[in-house]
């Protein structure tokens, strides 16, 4: 209890820092006033009739509004452009840009008048190499199977929803379907399993085509390992949605659980999980999705305290 408690301190340190930090960025910068900051995209771009979205993170995160060619995912660019409003409702029961900006964790959307680009490719590799995949998944599918087929695939697969139409989004949320169009724990489980199966089936293969010494001593939970590492690069992939970052790092705990050969907490793998994200980006608090896959892993870790006294009395009349 008390390192939760501590934990959730230290979180709501975090958040109200990062908080202040966004609002002094928006103030110092007005509605109107033009600017000029180098920055690295850091998303795929988004956006329909040769227009285009993207995130920019720089000395803080902004999100580039143009037209014509888009930055590459990775490019450090030089952006010259008047900054947006981020005011609230604009229409009585629409929706709230600037609760929705401060969310994303995005200072001001920016209106790009012009860009240079100064270097291709400006992230680290393990950050690059899964948004060229990204990217390069995204393009493949939209060729191969047309342009709503292929942002519907994107959409189940990889999470990019953007590019899909109102009429099939409207169409997967009036069927009670839309939580499909988001990489979720869900998604993680079912991949990690996936993997973790193939893998597994590697290894006894070439133990029983190299018989001992080479590969028989391997245990079967060393296939953990490299499931974990391809989960890490899916997570990578998709960006890193709320809900799906929460699941890795409980089946990273989980793993680690076997091998060090504890018991597995599944409440302090929720603890773990709440205090690395927030401690990492402290917005992610104001997300939906952040807050409900938490709401409903508590509503599992509520339901599991209540069985539990159950075992015992089908123990004794079993």
């Amino acid at each position: 209890m008390g390192s939760l408690l501590l934990f959730y301190f230290l979180s709501v340190v975090r958040i109200h820092i990062a908080r202040d930090r966004l609002y002094s960025h928006r103030h110092a910068h007005p509605v109107g006033s033009f600017v000029s900051f180098k920055g690295t995209v850091v998303s795929l771009p988004w956006g329909k009739g040769g227009s285009y979205r993207v995130l920019l993170a720089g000395p803080f995160l902004v999100e580039l509004h143009g037209s014509g060619e888009a930055p590459h995912p990775g490019d450090l660019v030089l952006v010259r452009g008047r900054v947006m409003s981020v005011r609230g409702f604009r229409n009585p029961g629409g929706m709230d840009r600037e609760a929705w900006y401060t969310r994303q964790g995005v200072v001001f959307p920016l209106y790009v008048r012009d860009w240079e680009l100064l270097k291709a490719g400006a992230l680290p590799f393990y950050r690059q190499f899964p948004l060229d995949f990204a990217a390069w998944g995204v393009s493949r599918l939209r060729r191969d199977l047309g342009e709503e087929a292929g942002a519907v695939v994107s959409s189940l697969v990889l999470g990019f929803r953007q590019g899909m139409g109102w009429e099939t989004k409207n169409l997967f949320t009036s069927t009670g379907l839309g939580h499909l169009l988001a990489v979720s724990g869900f998604h993680m489980g079912v991949v990690f399993l996936f993997l973790y199966t193939i893998v597994r089936l590697i290894l006894k293969t070439g133990a029983l085509l190299y018989p001992p010494p080479s590969m028989a001593w391997l245990p079967s939970r060393l296939a953990l390992v490299p499931a974990l590492l391809f989960l890490l690069f899916y997570l990578l992939v998709t960006g890193t949605p709320p809900s799906a970052l929460r699941a890795f790092v409980m089946i990273a705990c989980w793993v680690v659980a076997r091998f060090a050969g504890r018991d597995r907490s599944l409440e302090g793998a929720l603890v773990l999980a709440f205090f690395l994200m927030t401690l990492a980006n402290p917005m992610v608090i104001f997300k939906v999705g952040f807050q409900l896959t938490f709401a409903a892993m508590l509503g599992v870790v509520a339901v599991l305290w209540l069985v539990e006294p159950l075992d015992g009395w089908r123990a004794e009349i079993g």
